[in-house]
């Protein structure tokens, strides 16, 4: 899980897309 920064939101929404967990995703990004 790579922590992608909040100014990145086009390349997180692409890794969420590829992430079988976006939930946890999210929570990795918010966190």
């Amino acid at each position: 899980m790579r922590i992608s920064s909040p100014s990145c939101p086009k390349k997180i929404l692409l890794e969420v897309s590829r992430s079988e967990r976006p939930r946890l995703f999210f929570i990795d990004t918010l966190g």
